[in-house]
């Protein structure tokens, strides 16, 4: 498991932040943790990777596009209550 930050959230999928890149081969699985909300494990694909600067020096950070596959209406419901907010 690798913690990220979501930068950009919606009903289709996500900008992640993460500080190493998940191996491409296998399913993304995407934990959304929101305050008042129980967590959210999704099923993602990676539709897009960015390596971004993170401070002076040579660290960096990936930026993962990550789009959500088969949303349950449960999932759905909440996950926009959680973007209503």
């Amino acid at each position: 498991m690798i913690r990220g930050h979501i930068v950009d959230l919606s009903l289709s999928g996500a900008f992640l932040l993460l500080p190493e890149l998940p191996d491409p081969t296998q399913p993304v699985k995407v934990t959304i943790e929101l305050a008042g909300f129980p967590p959210l494990v999704l099923s993602a694909e990676l539709v897009r990777v960015e390596i971004r600067p993170e401070g002076e020096g040579s660290s960096h950070q990936y930026g993962l596009a990550v789009r959500f596959l088969s949303l349950s209406s449960e999932d759905r419901l909440l996950l926009f209550d959680a973007l209503r907010i």
